[in-house]
């Protein structure tokens, strides 16, 4: 068992605050983009003020703008943007934020070994080197799939070493990928920082990610250039699920080197008839797929007692419970989430 100093304490508290930090940073962003509201303060208290009424508050501009830099809302006020936009919620329980806790004291690798059980696919376990279902995450590049793919780059269990192996090979394309959604180009230079400072702290067990950006820098261009990519992929993809479809393609031409290669190299690409049918069968196959954290089945009593208070302000005990959204919105959330406590 590893044993915590005042300096690691401090250092863990700091990290702490900037994953709860970028989760604010997401939510408020997401919540703007929804309603179709400007990402700012003012843009965000007038709209509070035309749909809820005058407020009492002197400087609401200010408040609003507070959130944006990454101050979460309090209870009373959380609860009533969640009732504005209920499906909002789960910004704040998605999988993500569990994967990027700063936990290394304790019996930290247990406790990521039990995360690690905990996740679901379709309801079913992860499985014992299962590439159909790594195959499954890969085919939903967004942010819970993205969390669940680090909480078991995180675990030490021989039984998921095949699939640590293979994620770590293409790790550094799939961040990219996923967080090219729209909901996420405001967050995504900071979780790239929270991931690459989990990486220099040997976080992840089976070392750093091949290609591994060593900079911000080098993620923008990483990043930019699968954004291109997307852009070009765009006019082949007409569905209801336009994104999320785009985003497949894109990790299947990802995969396919050669395919990678000519997209940087060359003016004009053609994409192979196979890949399409493929990716048309996968699209229809992961309409209704679910990807899960089941909290409950994390044995945070591995943890050491600074880890367990992180692991509460992830659950946001004390904050939305105080607020009635505990039993009302967020659990209701945390269901289609898994996120059971």
């Amino acid at each position: 068992m590893r044993k915590s100093t005042p300096g690691r304490a401090s250092e863990m508290r700091l990290y702490d605050q900037l994953v709860r930090q970028c989760r604010a940073k997401h939510f408020i962003f997401t919540f703007a983009a929804t309603i179709h509201v400007a990402p700012n303060g003012p843009a965000l208290a007038r709209w509070w003020e035309a749909t809820h009424g005058p407020t009492e508050d002197l400087q609401p501009n200010r408040k609003w703008d507070a959130y944006f830099r990454g101050a979460l809302p309090q209870a009373k006020l959380l609860e009533q943007l969640i009732g504005d936009v209920p499906e909002l919620a789960t910004c704040l329980t998605n999988p993500i934020w569990y994967a990027l806790a700063d936990f290394q004291v304790g019996n930290s690798e247990a406790f990521w070994n039990s995360c690690a059980n905990a996740v679901r696919i379709n309801d079913a376990p992860f499985g014992y080197q299962s590439r159909q279902r790594l195959d499954d995450l890969y085919a939903q590049p967004n942010l819970a799939s993205l969390g669940l793919l680090i909480i078991i780059l995180r675990s030490d269990d021989l039984q998921h070493y095949y699939s640590r192996q293979h994620i770590t090979r293409c790790f550094t394309c799939y961040v990219c990928i996923a967080l090219l959604s729209d909901r996420l180009r405001d967050v995504a230079d900071d979780i790239y920082m929270l991931i690459n400072s989990l990486i220099e702290r040997g976080g992840f067990t089976e070392g750093t990610p091949l290609g591994w950006p060593e900079s911000l820098d080098d993620f923008c261009r990483q990043y930019n250039s699968y954004h291109l990519i997307a852009q070009w992929l765009y006019p082949t993809v007409q569905s209801d699920r336009r994104e999320a479809d785009v985003l497949l393609l894109l990790w299947m031409v990802a995969e396919d080197h050669k395919l990678l290669w000519q997209f940087f190299n060359q003016d004009e690409v053609v994409i192979p008839p196979s890949m399409l049918q493929r990716w048309r069968r996968w699209c229809k196959r992961f309409v209704n797929h679910s990807t899960q954290l089941c909290c409950s089945e994390c044995d945070t009593r591995l943890l050491a007692r600074e880890e367990k208070r992180v692991w509460c302000r992830l659950l946001l005990r004390g904050n939305v419970a105080s607020a009635k959204i505990g039993t009302t919105v967020i659990v209701a959330l945390n269901l289609t989430f898994g996120l059971l406590v």
